[in-house]
């Protein structure tokens, strides 16, 4: 399993080469997939969103972050 991210679909100023990185991540799981799927090899990739912490709090009280 590959751990992706929200951001794998969704850019924000600031984390583009974040995203960029996330993005060929989610490429590379359907590379593999392509690739072991006739073996019956199952990949995943988890791109789960922003956990509440108190380090991102301030980010996700922000009324613009969901703009």
């Amino acid at each position: 399993m590959n751990i992706c991210s929200v951001q794998t679909w969704l850019a924000r100023p600031g984390i583009a080469a974040y995203a960029a990185s996330k993005g060929g991540l989610a490429m590379l799981t359907r590379g593999m997939c392509a690739e072991w799927a006739g073996s019956g090899v199952t990949v995943n990739g988890l791109a789960p969103g922003y956990v509440v912490t108190e380090l991102t709090r301030p980010l996700v009280d922000d009324p613009a972050f969901d703009s």
